[in-house]
């Protein structure tokens, strides 16, 4: 049919075939249906309103190809786009629809998928007190008061020093506060300045409790003690205070030890065995002037992980039972520079860590396409076009129709006088001998010349009327 139409010279007749009506529902219909089909079909991750989309396109394309070949391209584009351009734009914006649906769908997908999973585990050792994982101090935090005896205790982020030193009186040699300083943490970070504070602050009576795997040089070398690793290190240590229960540990424990210490000043108070009974000093107490050292080498046993346990819940209470002083100070370096906000917390929940990080790349998508500036059009301004000869050549023809010969010549006269005055700083009241000279110093100018000028100006400042040729 569409051959027949093409040799009848109306390659687009089947659009005029049938009734006005029976067209536009027929049409209707169908744009409705593939409509339809482009947005709906996107539940499938947008698969489906891709093919509806590609058959269409296809279809389009053939039918442009084949009026292409039969020589009646342009007649049958004007004819298909007049008819069918908003249909084409509607299934554009459909698919579109479609696609941002089968998104939509991926994206609750992801959320809905990651929010149901089971977490992994963290065995970060972060010895933080906001963590609930196994190795953080959370617990601690919690039951601090209960190991204490309700005794008051004060957590402090800044360093030792910056904390002591603040507290020390440089009048009466004191400190204002009395009692522990306790610090538990995988590896002790504490400074040099720090470490001295400490000694000093445990000279004037108080008690000082460190529990990690490493201690600082200064501390070593003023207590006389040192650290090691036990060369047999088995996965199970047991521990124990001396004259006590011993207490299992699995996880998290390390084959540090006492070693190197002074026999005389130092009092063993816990040990460590391995499975081939090997036992070394973890937990010492060491006399420093008129205060007292602990030092701990397995700060695991104060995690969540043995917290739990409530038979390793003893022995960490059994170490922190020789704090006997009425306040201690707990050190924490994580609530150094720490500062809480919504963000820290948004960051630490995945469901809306994904929704923060979705808003920020559209947020940079908008900006990207929204960028260029918009303004109205700036109009062209154009340059002022200069009309001074032509103002002058106005000016001199008013001069010349008027024939006012004698009028031109006195203002001619007044203009060079009044340049004389301006530039030479002459008077020119009387134009006399000394004139003369005068001007021709300033300027140069021949002698003659300038005599012949004033000779001009006197004779036709007295006339009263001149001709052309004057």
């Amino acid at each position: 049919m569409t051959l027949e139409n093409i040799k009848d010279g109306n390659p687009v007749a089947v659009y005029k075939s049938g009734s006005n009506w029976g067209s536009f529902i027929g049409i209707t219909l169908n744009n409705l249906r593939v409509g339809a089909l482009s947005y709906f079909l996107g539940i499938f991750l947008g698969i489906g309103t891709f093919w509806v989309f590609l058959q269409n396109c296809i279809m389009l394309g053939s039918f442009q190809t084949f009026f292409y070949q039969q020589g009646v391209f342009w007649e049958s584009v004007r004819g298909i786009w007049i008819h069918g351009s908003m249909e084409i734009f509607a299934m554009v914006i459909e698919a579109g629809a479609g696609f941002a649906l089968g998104a939509m769908l991926i994206l609750v997908g992801i959320v809905t998928i990651d929010a149901n999973r089971p977490k992994p585990i963290d065995w970060t050792p972060t010895y933080s007190i906001k963590d609930k994982i196994p190795y953080g101090l959370y617990v601690l935090d919690q039951e601090i008061n209960g190991f204490f005896k309700n005794k008051k205790v004060e957590k402090f982020g800044n360093t030792p020093y910056e904390f002591l030193d603040y507290k020390y009186s440089y009048s009466d040699s004191s400190y204002s506060i009395k009692g522990s300083v306790l610090f538990i943490d995988e590896n002790c970070t504490i400074d040099e300045e720090s470490a001295q504070e400490l000694l000093y602050f445990a000279s004037h009576g108080n008690t000082i409790l460190i529990s990690a795997s490493n201690f600082p040089q200064t501390l070593r070398d003023s207590l006389n003690f040192d650290y090691g690793y036990a060369s047999n290190f088995s996965d199970t240590l047991q521990f124990s205070i001396k004259d006590k229960e011993s207490y299992n540990y699995l996880k998290g424990i390390n084959d540090v030890y006492i070693k190197d210490f002074d026999s005389t000043k130092t009092t063993l108070l816990g040990f460590q065995k391995n499975t081939n009974n090997d036992s070394y000093p973890n937990f010492v107490r060491i006399p420093y002037k008129n205060g007292m050292f602990y030092f701990h080498t397995q700060p695991a046993i104060f995690t969540n992980y043995y917290l739990l346990d409530k038979k390793n819940y003893k022995y960490a209470e059994q170490v922190l039972s020789h704090i006997n002083t009425d306040k201690t100070y707990w050190y924490l370096e994580e609530t150094r520079n720490s500062i809480d906000h919504p963000m820290g917390y948004i960051f630490s929940q995945p469901a809306l860590n994904w929704a923060w990080k979705i808003a920020l790349i559209s947020l940079l998508i908008f900006m990207f396409f929204n960028a260029k500036r918009k303004q109205r059009i700036i109009p062209i301004i154009e340059p002022l076009k200069n009309t001074t000869v032509d103002f002058t050549k106005t000016i001199g023809n008013l001069y010349y129709q008027e024939g006012n010969h004698q009028d031109i010549i006195d203002k001619k006269i007044k203009f060079l006088l009044e340049r004389i005055r301006n530039e030479y700083l002459i008077d020119t009241f009387d134009l006399n001998e000394s004139f003369i000279n005068r001007l021709q110093q300033k300027t140069g100018k021949n002698k003659t010349d300038i005599e012949n000028i004033v000779r001009l100006i006197k004779k036709y400042r007295n006339q009263n009327n001149s001709s052309e040729k004057d």
